[in-house]
């Protein structure tokens, strides 16, 4: 006797093709350019954000942020203090549920920095990083997110001499 395989729910059969990527990819951008708005088109409810870990001044500790509302949150308060805070696409390939960007934020110092930094309002600040995105298969909507970027020249171009870890 052949195992038959079980049956697909007809939602997790849904294409998820490079078009729909895309759309994700622009939406995803469009959130962390401040366009709160998209977050419902972008972010499964129960969306989780994995990243480095973060600096606290105390030491540091993982960074881990769960759900649309805490992701919503998590970008606002990224946002916090910057004149100009862009992403640019430097590149990205999907496959199915999947998809990998290579990023660039470019960003210019605001009055009220979140991060204390000696640097002067205006200043460019610029740093890479990677997202491994997993969408899920079918909402179509990102459920998972990990975030890998390149703190130590992001605390260079602050102009920070000495991070606490």
């Amino acid at each position: 006797m052949l195992a038959e395989a079980a049956p697909e729910s007809e939602c997790c059969t849904k294409q998820l093709d490079p078009e729909h990527s895309q759309r994700i990819i622009k939406n995803f951008f469009g959130v962390w350019h401040g366009d709160y708005s998209l977050a419902d088109k972008t972010f499964d409810p129960n969306v989780v954000l994995v990243s480095d870990r973060m600096p606290t001044g105390k030491g540091s500790e993982p960074l881990r942020i769960e759900g649309k509302d805490g992701m919503v949150a998590f970008v606002k308060r990224c946002r916090e203090g910057w004149k100009e805070y862009t992403f640019e696409l430097l590149q990205s390939i999907s496959e199915q549920n999947k998809i990998s960007i290579r990023w660039k934020m470019n960003g210019v110092t605001g009055e009220n920095m979140r991060i204390k930094t000696p640097l002067k309002p205006g200043s460019k600040v610029s740093f890479k990083g990677i997202d491994f995105i997993v969408l899920d298969e079918c909402s179509g909507l990102i459920k998972e997110i990990n975030m890998a970027q390149d703190l130590i020249t992001f605390f260079h171009e602050l102009e920070l001499g000495h991070v606490s870890v």
